[in-house]
């Protein structure tokens, strides 16, 4: 029997690379989430249409590229799949001798891609709400009316 090209330990150290893909583009993503919901809580007074068009389109731009490194990763992780299954069979591994890499096997990254798309999806709604949105500002509304009530106020000290 021939050595086979691939093996187990070697699929095991590929998939921790992808997983590793995975956490970085996770954690790029959520930092630059993170800025654009502060920035836009942060700001005192509504964005102007051009500003809140060209913000949908470049967060939307970048949730594409975000979901195109996710895609590939799972794609890999789905060909590392299928190498591991085959690995096991040229070895005859038992399903409990697998270990680590038949936890692998039962996995299907497609099914962990569409969990992805969908909360990525969820954030640029959400992102572009908050963009949108009138009422975060509150331009003239009751709470300005309340802040101009109370300063007009007499303050405890002037008496």
């Amino acid at each position: 029997m021939s050595e086979p090209l691939l093996q187990i330990a070697d699929a095991v150290a590929l998939y921790d690379t992808l997983s590793d893909s995975i956490n970085t583009i996770w954690n790029n993503y959520v930092f630059v989430l993170l800025g654009i919901v502060g920035w836009t809580l942060a700001r005192a007074n509504e964005f102007r249409q051009v500003q809140k068009i060209l913000i949908t389109i470049i967060f939307g731009l970048f949730n594409a590229v975000i979901l195109f490194y996710f895609h590939d990763a799972y794609t890999d992780m789905s060909a590392l799949r299928a190498d591991l299954a085959a690995l096991q069979s040229a070895q005859e591994l038992s399903v409990t001798a697998g270990g680590f890499s038949e936890r692998l096997i039962a996995t299907n990254p497609f099914d962990r891609f569409w969990f992805v798309l969908g909360v990525v999806g969820f954030i640029w709604a959400f992102v572009t709400y908050l963009v949108w949105a009138k009422k975060l500002w509150h331009v003239g509304g009751t709470s300005d009316r309340l802040l101009a009530k109370a300063n007009s106020l007499p303050s405890p000290t002037s008496r």
